[in-house]
């Protein structure tokens, strides 16, 4: 398949002037997305420098001046000398020297895997322990007491992909928003690619892109997750410099009964570890292929040239077909969709991208969780929602939580998507709806958030008194009450404000 969409002067011009008129209504966050349309679709250097000498422009307004000092490097590299750019440089120098940088602000500061850690999976806590039944397969239990904010895993995914709708927005390699300072693909075919940095450009390249640049354009426009298969194989591929067999024989060894628990990653070797992840992925639970999936593992063995050419016999392109409708049943079970916040203003989480874990996929759903889970950079964080005692079961949202829909749309849409009929406490009970919910405290103040007034020091103190409120009174109201549930979810917002606010939109 090869791309009918190529870079174009026209619209490159196009989505450059829309993003002038933008930034004259202040609409700087649009502005910045025009802008990178504008860097994707350039076919020249005089285009590049423009757009990067208008996206610097727009950082100084927002006084990003880091982020301004390298739109304004890239735009001199592409040739544009300018004497106001000049001029834009030197204010960011005498900007920068004055700015008062507070490191708390930064989110790896606040969210600190609570300790001891596992000594073998350096990105969980070390109390998470896991167990097996027949009624909930395998699961992660807690063998101490959690407390209300406590961080327990912090894990980046194997394979992920982000959202065609963000793809203007993050980076395509890691995810990362760097807040939206991105890095186009230089490919005439490649219009809508964009990197948060040279090194996520060239490893992205390396790993994956160099395969599905020529055709990623007509993929997004029809199946997303066609093209997650295909990264998934890309990827896994390149951990092995192409080698079929070697691929084949780390499979080979990996048992059903496996999980992440039997690896042990302490070794910094990157590779090596990505090699380990993939075998407990491997090992996951997984859903049945439909002949379409069959056909379409087929029809891609046989027909991508590269592909093609790393296999040298019917044996290795039987092996991988295999692996691709093993992986489409992984994928179906166990891939997780990652939220952000959509803007300061914004009730909405935006989607930003499709990922495949090691240990979250362990975690069972509830629709009334004890942990909240959101996305930082390229990593997805779970903290404790309300207190866990020693021995219990620890879950995680799939969907809607049962304040915000009904038990009879959750457990279609659960069965829908995971093919299991829900017996959490939530469905079973059938709690009410957030509005329905019994009021328990006289004295109580309902006051969501309001986000864009807010500092990142003021959102931790409101965050850290909604977790001392929840941890006081979980026992000594019934559960669910409407005030614990209403600060659980003041408490999510905020945790995504605190994880994004340095990139979501005024």
């Amino acid at each position: 398949m090869q791309s009918k969409i190529f870079k174009s002067y026209e619209k490159s011009i196009h989505f450059l002037n829309e993003a002038k008129e933008l930034k004259t209504q202040l609409k700087h966050m649009d502005a910045i997305i025009a802008l990178n349309k504008s860097l994707c679709y350039s076919v020249s250097d005089s285009q590049l420098s423009m757009a990067f000498a208008e996206r610097a422009k727009i950082f100084y307004d927002l006084k990003k001046y880091k982020e301004c000092q390298e739109n304004l490097k890239w735009a001199k590299s592409h040739g544009n000398n300018n004497t106001e750019l000049a001029h834009f440089e030197t204010a960011c120098i005498n900007q920068l020297k004055s700015l008062d940088i507070n490191e708390n602000d930064k989110p790896w500061n606040f969210f600190k895997l609570s300790p001891p850690l596992n000594k073998k999976l350096p990105f969980i806590s070390d109390c998470l322990k896991l167990h097996e039944s027949f009624k909930y397969g395998r699961y992660i239990k807690t063998n101490r007491p959690l407390h209300t904010g406590e961080v327990i895993a912090i894990e980046e995914p194997l394979f992920k992909m982000p959202n065609k709708d963000v793809r203007y927005k993050r980076c395509s390699n890691c995810l990362k928003s760097n807040q939206m300072n991105l890095l186009p693909c230089s490919q005439q075919k490649c219009v809508s690619t964009m990197y948060c940095s040279i090194e996520c450009m060239q490893l992205g390249w390396k790993r994956y892109h160099k395969y599905e640049c020529s055709f990623l354009e007509e993929s997004l426009e029809n199946n997303e997750y066609d093209l997650m298969i295909q990264r998934i194989i890309f990827e896994t591929l390149d951990m092995f410099d192409g080698n079929i067999e070697k691929l084949k024989t780390l499979l080979s060894e990996t048992k059903d009964n496996q999980s992440i628990y039997d690896f042990d990653l302490s070794n910094k070797n990157d590779i090596e570890n990505k090699k380990l992840r993939l075998k407990s992925i491997y090992a996951l639970k997984r859903g049945k292929c439909s002949e379409e999936d069959k056909a379409m593992a087929d029809w891609f063995v046989e027909s991508d040239s590269t592909l093609k050419h790393l296999c040298k016999t019917k044996a290795q392109q039987d092996f991988l077909k295999n692996f691709i409708l093993r992986m489409m049943g992984i994928m179906d079970r166990n891939s997780y969709i990652f939220y952000s916040l959509a803007s300061v203003f914004s009730e909405k989480d935006e989607e930003i991208g499709t990922g495949l874990f090691s240990f979250a996929s362990l975690l069972n759903h509830s629709c009334s969780p004890n942990l909240y889970r959101f996305f930082v950079d390229n990593k997805q964080i779970y903290v404790v929602k309300k207190p866990i005692e020693a021995g219990q079961q620890l879950f995680v949202g799939y969907l809607s939580n049962f304040t915000l829909c009904e038990r009879e749309k959750r457990q279609a849409d659960l069965f829908q998507d995971f093919s299991f009929h829900c017996t959490c406490d939530a469905c079973v009970q059938n709690f009410p709806l957030m509005k329905d919910l019994k009021r328990c405290d006289e004295n109580f103040k309902e006051e969501l958030p309001t986000l864009s007034r807010y500092s990142i020091s003021d959102a931790k103190k409101i965050y850290e008194y909604n977790c001392k409120y929840i941890e006081t009174n979980i026992n000594k109201f019934p559960f669910p009450c409407y005030e614990i549930c209403f600060l659980m979810q003041s408490s999510f917002r905020l945790l995504h404000f605190i994880a994004n606010k340095p990139f979501l939109p005024e």
